[in-house]
């Protein structure tokens, strides 16, 4: 077995490689066992992946996976929701993290989907206190989305959710009930205000 072949064998056992890394670990065995050799470009790759997994960094990893608090889960799993339901980026690792019970991603990407400035706003919103708490009443601003169906409408607020689909301040998503009305309509805090002592 040449050296390559060694190398390629070793980073293979990895546990930590991507699904890609993973095959293109298998695709290079068989070009070795075919070839004898391997391109530039994938040599170059080769070196890439045997540096990200140094048994430092896998030191690295295994310490970030030892360290991933419910605390940490939570934020991921609103930022999961808002990039996979409502933005559409990082749509893979989203799902892995709202449909995979264990599911823990690595250092770069709970980094690269969760601390941006759109899913901090996002998460903020998400676990921010009501401004309108639950059981109060409110009325439509004048910015409101659905202005027309509610305008003069004195409001109930039901609930609130983390369904959060936007980084702006004020997008906390909450339930209001037209008072007098059977359907619950759902909207953001930011197109609410408290309603005038008359409307009490």
């Amino acid at each position: 077995m040449s050296n390559l072949e060694d190398r390629v064998e070793a980073i293979s056992k990895c546990p930590y490689l991507t699904d890609w890394e993973q095959g293109f670990c298998e695709s290079i065995c068989n070009s070795l066992k075919k070839w004898g050799n391997l391109t530039p470009k994938q040599h170059n790759l080769l070196q890439k992946i045997e540096g990200k997994y140094t048994p430092d960094k896998i030191r690295e990893i295994e310490g970030w996976k030892d360290n991933f608090t419910a605390e940490m889960r939570h934020h991921m799993k609103i930022a999961a929701n808002y990039y996979a339901n409502h933005a559409g980026y990082y749509v893979g690792i989203a799902r892995a993290a709202l449909y995979e019970e264990n599911y823990i991603p690595t250092r770069d990407e709970y980094k690269k989907m969760c601390e941006n400035d759109y899913a901090r706003g996002v998460i903020e919103n998400a676990l921010s206190e009501p401004r309108y708490p639950a059981g109060s009443f409110v009325m439509a601003r004048a910015n409101h989305p659905s202005r027309w169906k509610i305008k003069d409408k004195l409001l109930l607020v039901i609930e609130h959710s983390e369904d959060i689909k936007s980084h702006a301040k004020g997008a906390k998503v909450v339930a209001v009930l037209p008072v007098g009305e059977s359907t619950i309509i759902w909207t953001e805090e930011r197109y609410l205000k408290k309603p005038k002592e008359k409307k009490r």
